[in-house]
């Protein structure tokens, strides 16, 4: 039977298309044992599982993890090449720094998750839980009684998982045939087709529903050279810096006040110098094997090693700094939450408020209106049950998505 593949209804969906791609697609190796996870069900529950994946053995979709206790999402907050160059380095936070037992679906210290996942692909400017897609503005209910209504980056969306339709293929009269579904899963971020009875069985008899968002139209893409798709100019992949690296990646966030490890790789060097904001510049000497350095104003910052006239290839990162102050730390039912923040990067303006539970998972989320954006202040509806929360504020540095959070509040 031959079939014919819809083809994207504008140049958003495409884009959103290729996005998927980018997360399913991306091939890496880890050089040492890297921590991962799975997720498998029984008759009565859900179980989490904690593994190791080998060094040097080559993988294929982003990994797996939910690091948002450090918020260190791959796509929103991380790079692929901070990803990409972390990896290279063995000393590395991905390898240093599992996140097994540390929360809910916490395997690896950088990972997607299948919210991160979709927000990515609808390129949204933080990561909507599943439970607030439908509160998004310009998302609908698509009727999928019959699958010939479905359209190419409409998404599957339950209580607790989301998944997007990244091919549909149709015979000669127009009947859906086939379906494939992209989504961020244990261990990886797959692609699966479906025959319409198995995307029946396993998706719509299993309480899916089917949403659409109106602002894929609007989605744009950046082709990246460590994975490429057709069509996509050729880039070359940025030489491996074999000098020295530092535990972030390259081009990573870090929080002020967290210290920067680098790993050197090569002997023989002297010093690594060090250039940043306000005019800083610093030499530390190389004795070993690591060099350890802790930002002392937030900007950005380039490292290099230097032996005589010799000059390495370089490292970038920025040290990130937000101030967020509540008015209260008790509230009573439905008072609002009001806060003040400050961004410390000039230019990195705060653009948005979230609101969750003390183990993080979200509750209320929405873009900063213009008027608290010029002000530095939110006003959040207080829409909560009594317990426990707290509120963080998101800016975007050139490097990712950043937070700041606050203490616990409580609701009475």
């Amino acid at each position: 039977m031959q079939l014919y593949s819809d083809k994207p209804m504008s140049p958003g969906v495409e884009n959103a298309l290729k996005r998927a791609r980018q997360m399913v697609e991306l091939q890496w190796t880890p050089v040492k044992r890297i921590p991962a996870g799975h997720i498998f069900y029984t008759p009565t529950e859900k179980k989490y599982v904690d593994l190791w994946m080998p060094p040097h053995f080559p993988q294929k979709g982003v990994i797996y993890s939910s690091p948002r206790t450090y918020g260190k999402f791959i796509g929103s907050n991380v790079s692929i090449e901070t990803f990409m160059t972390a990896l290279a380095n063995p000393n590395s936070v991905l390898y240093t720094r599992c996140l097994h037992g540390t929360c809910r679906s916490g395997f690896s210290f950088y990972g997607i998750v299948c919210s991160a996942f979709a927000s990515y692909v609808c390129q949204l400017p933080t990561s909507i839980a599943c439970a607030g897609w439908l509160k998004v503005p310009g998302v609908s209910i698509v009727d999928a009684t019959q699958l010939e209504n479905l359209q190419l980056c409409d998404m599957l969306l339950s209580t607790t998982h989301i998944a997007v339709i990244t091919g549909i293929r149709r015979d000669v009269n127009g009947t859906v045939q086939r379906i494939s579904v992209s989504e961020s899963t244990t261990p990886f971020c797959r692609c699966t087709e479906f025959t319409p009875e198995q995307f029946r069985g396993y998706w719509l008899n299993n309480n899916y529903q089917v949403i659409r968002y109106a602002g894929i139209h609007d989605v744009t893409y950046t082709p990246s050279p460590y994975i490429h798709l057709e069509d996509d100019p050729w880039l070359e992949v940025p030489p491996y810096n074999t000098v020295f690296m530092a535990d972030y990646g390259n081009k990573a966030n870090y929080k002020l006040g967290e210290t920067v490890e680098f790993s050197i790789f090569e002997s023989g060097w002297e010093t690594v110098e060090i250039t940043g904001p306000n005019g800083i510049s610093e030499t530390l000497p190389i004795a070993g094997e690591t060099v350890a350095y802790t930002p002392a104003a937030p900007g950005y910052y380039t490292a290099v090693c230097r032996k005589g006239d010799a000059v390495s290839q370089s490292v970038e990162f920025c040290a990130t700094q937000l101030e967020l102050n509540l008015e209260k730390d008790t509230l009573a039912l439905g008072e609002p939450i009001r806060l003040t923040y400050r961004s410390f990067i000039p230019g990195e303006e705060v653009f948005n408020v979230s609101v969750s539970s003390h183990d993080l998972f979200f509750r209320i989320n929405r873009p900063l209106t213009a008027e608290e954006m010029a002000g530095s202040f939110a006003e959040v509806v207080n829409t909560l049950e009594p317990g426990k929360y707290v509120v963080s504020v998101t800016a975007r540095s050139a490097y990712g998505n950043y937070s700041c959070r606050s203490d616990i509040f409580t609701v009475e």
